[in-house]
């Protein structure tokens, strides 16, 4: 029978500024030659998917958390932040000093406070690798600058803040509204992040896309995560299965908990499920 796996790609696929392993990438490979159907499932955008994780070979892919949908290289289906929620958020977090990143079908959009929030934290005492790994994910070369944005749609918006209690104060602010999904600790990161999105706007939903194209069963359905934002698409998945290094509250709602994403997790349970 042929399932539809996904693959959350940071803390699942890829330990954070480190590409799959051998094993993983022989697993998804292996899969696809069974004939299954492989996704990436991630709350990246499209083009700020590692070259090492796109070079594995996917069938498409989920983007921006269930904002984009796409077979192969074509859009299959996409959906937006409601537009009355946009403008005041921008606000909101522009005049508490949080970094942003708008994710558009133009890429992301960088606000213009990258160095205030630098500022916040103490990035000498950091080892040089997380110094220059927080540096690029403030200052992306790929992302355009504030100025690009001139009221395009929105699939989502991500958050970074020197401030730990920024998610906890986000979503009482935002409560009845929008979704606040804090991402796992990345060890050493200096900043709190996370992402704001539509409630309407999840993985699980673009999960249910597929199946309708496909003609495939949620219940035929494998995804693996780290993270909150995807848990609706374990809990949607025939079989939802969290990785070692999830957070807590994953894990307790998943059918399943591998190995670690450093102990090759997803491979190992590829082969169990005797998917190779």
């Amino acid at each position: 029978m042929k399932k539809l796996l996904l693959f959350d790609i940071d803390g699942t696929l890829a330990v954070p500024g480190r590409g799959p392993s051998e094993a993983t990438l022989a697993a998804i490979r292996g899969a696809r030659k069974k004939g299954h159907l492989a996704f990436i499932s991630t709350g990246r955008t499209f083009d700020s998917v590692p070259p090492a994780v796109a070079q594995i070979g996917f069938d498409g892919g989920v983007f921006s958390s269930g904002g984009i949908t796409k077979l192969g290289d074509d859009v299959l289906a996409q959906q937006f932040m409601e537009e009355r929620y946009v403008e005041p958020l921008i606000r909101l977090l522009s005049e508490n000093g949080i970094f942003f990143a708008l994710e558009t079908p133009e890429g992301r959009i960088h606000s213009d406070n990258g160095e205030l929030v630098l500022s916040r934290i103490d990035l000498d005492g950091l080892p040089e690798e997380m110094r220059r790994f927080t540096r690029n994910v403030i200052f992306d070369p790929t992302a355009l600058p504030y100025s690009a944005y001139a009221g395009q749609p929105v699939y989502k918006i991500a958050y970074y803040s020197a401030d730990p209690a920024v998610t906890d104060w986000l979503a009482d602010r935002l409560r009845g509204s929008l979704n606040v999904v804090p991402f796992c600790d990345v060890p050493g990161f200096p900043l709190t992040f996370g992402e704001i999105s539509d409630p309407t706007v999840t993985k699980g939903r673009a999960m249910a896309e597929l199946c309708r194209h496909f003609q495939i069963s949620p219940e035929d359905c494998i995804a693996f995560g780290d993270s909150m934002n995807d848990a609706d698409m374990l809990q949607a998945a025939g079989l939802g299965v969290a990785m070692g290094n999830a957070v807590p509250e994953l894990k307790a709602l998943a059918d399943r908990v591998c190995d670690s994403c450093e102990n090759d997790g997803v491979a190992k349970t590829l082969r169990e499920l005797g998917l190779l």
